[in-house]
């Protein structure tokens, strides 16, 4: 069961380009329980969330009661074969328009919920506001949230798959890393590898030296030299759906300073992952780490933000570091969250961030990146 008693409904997962219906009943439930009586869709990661489908220029119109609509591009109509009622739009002013008639048939006054995410333009969100004057509007991250936080089946295989490319991409990143190779080479290297092992996404941050110190997951043309800490931090997408992991090497010994920041951070790790569990608040966690990071003597360069959820996008709910309200939600069983987000660094030593993808279970934690913690000393 997902929050508030509604029906999971993972019973016949509809596959890969198809609606999953059973998805947007449990949005109109929602929807009445909040007061909603349209949610416009207008993010690529919760639009596909309820279709199956990876477009960018699509908007999905969910009624409380009856049947959803999908405004299309007129070049898009074509490819569509899914069981959602589609209309073409030629342009974005068409398409709004074609939102105002669908809200007005709704009533005088009907109430809005938009879903806008990091990939929703913020240009979307404001003409969505101008193309429904006198309508009362709201963001609907309520809704969103309790519907994402509870992966189905179908989510949590795309998630494992997605957790095991992490894996491999990072023993690739290991047995690439050459003196003298820069970061950006080894990044460019272990991202091609995973784009041929079949990641529809794949982002690798390598911070070397005094880089590693810096929170940011980038590369740049400096060459990794022995010795010196060397953050790897993988993001890849498997049918939409990410696994995050990182982990610290080095070419050479690992000194013994470097040794003891990583040894604080793998007690930082143990701990969150021994808290989290059904019912829990990831404040919990999150208090628990930084009170260890104070104690071993990292605590004022500690950024916090170990803990978010992760799913068809990156960073989602629940997300203490945008959102404090999420630091009051109760984590659901089969909730993915990314531990060990954020880096512990020491002027003097570097960075270090060991990160795990994570699958809460009714009785225990599945980590699905699971791979060596040691400092991997090349």
């Amino acid at each position: 069961m997902v929050p508030g008693g509604i029906k999971d409904g993972t019973e016949g997962v509809i596959g890969a380009g198809k609606a999953p219906l059973y998805r947007i009943e449990r949005a109109q439930q929602l929807m009445q329980r909040e007061g909603v009586d349209l949610l416009v869709v207008a993010s690529s990661e919760s639009y596909r969330y309820f279709t199956g489908e990876a477009r960018e220029r699509a908007c999905l119109l969910i009624p409380q009661g009856g049947d959803a609509t999908l405004l299309l591009p007129e070049s898009e109509i074509h490819s569509y074969g899914g069981e959602i009622k589609a209309l073409p739009y030629a342009a974005l002013p068409q398409m709004l328009s074609q939102v105002n008639a669908f809200a007005s048939r709704l009533g005088s006054k009907p109430r809005v919920a938009v879903i806008a995410e990091a990939s929703t333009p913020l240009y979307m969100v404001e003409h969505l506001a101008n193309a429904l004057p006198g309508f009362e509007i709201k963001v609907a991250r309520r809704i969103i949230t309790a519907l994402r936080m509870h992966k189905d089946a179908a989510e949590i295989r795309a998630l494992r798959q997605a957790g095991k490319l992490a894996k491999e991409g990072m023993s690739h990143a290991i047995e690439q890393l050459r003196q003298g190779t820069t970061e950006a080479q080894l990044a460019a290297e272990v991202e091609c590898y995973l784009r041929r092992q079949g990641a529809e996404a794949a982002r690798v941050g390598v911070n070397s030296g005094e880089r590693s110190t810096s929170p940011e997951r980038t590369a740049t043309g400096k060459k990794i030299n022995k010795h010196e800490a060397v953050v790897i931090s993988i993001s890849v997408a498997w049918e939409g759906y990410f696994a995050e992991m990182s982990r610290v090497a080095t070419l050479g010994s690992a000194g013994e300073e470097l040794h003891r920041l990583h040894g604080v951070y793998l007690k930082m790790l143990d701990s969150a992952l021994e808290m989290l569990k059904p019912k829990a608040k990831v404040m919990e966690a999150e208090k628990q780490a930084t009170f260890l990071a104070y104690e071993h003597g990292y605590g004022e360069l500690y950024p916090g933000g170990f803990i978010h959820g992760i799913g068809l996008g990156v960073q989602e709910a629940p997300y203490y570091e945008a959102y404090p309200e999420d630091a009051l939600l109760e984590l659901d069983a089969n909730a993915s969250l990314a531990v060990g987000h954020a880096l512990l660094a020491s002027p003097s030593t570097g960075g270090v961030r060991i990160e795990e993808t994570v699958l809460l279970r009714d009785s225990r934690i599945e980590v699905l990146t699971r791979f060596p913690r040691d400092i991997a000393e090349v």
